[in-house]
């Protein structure tokens, strides 16, 4: 399979909560400078395979779609946002079991 993300933000949808009013979520704010910096700093052919962010609201009773495994699956790096929240989602900690079975420890 040729992978098609470079990195796949791993986080818990509770905490992509906005600074203030007039702004969007700090771990989407996040991602679009990372996205930015890659673009800058990464060859072309490295930079041209996007991060990957899931901005619908999971349920973390769920288990993970097959479109969200296929991504997680086609991803070079995990990038977890790490929080209270994230620990305590049973979703999140799917994802990292998927990547960690795809691409080792």
């Amino acid at each position: 399979m040729t992978e098609q993300y470079n990195i796949f933000i791993s986080y818990a949808w509770r905490d992509n909560v906005a600074i203030d009013e007039s702004r969007e979520g700090w771990v989407s704010t996040f991602v679009n400078r990372l996205r930015m910096l890659l673009d800058r700093e990464l060859p072309r052919e490295i930079s041209k395979h996007p991060i990957w962010l899931d901005y619908e609201q999971m349920r973390g009773n769920h288990n993970i779609s097959a479109e969200i495994r296929a991504k997680l699956e086609a991803s070079r790096l995990l990038v977890p946002i790490i929080s209270k929240s994230y620990l305590d989602s049973p979703w999140c900690r799917q994802e990292r079991e998927i990547f960690i079975q795809r691409h080792g420890a």
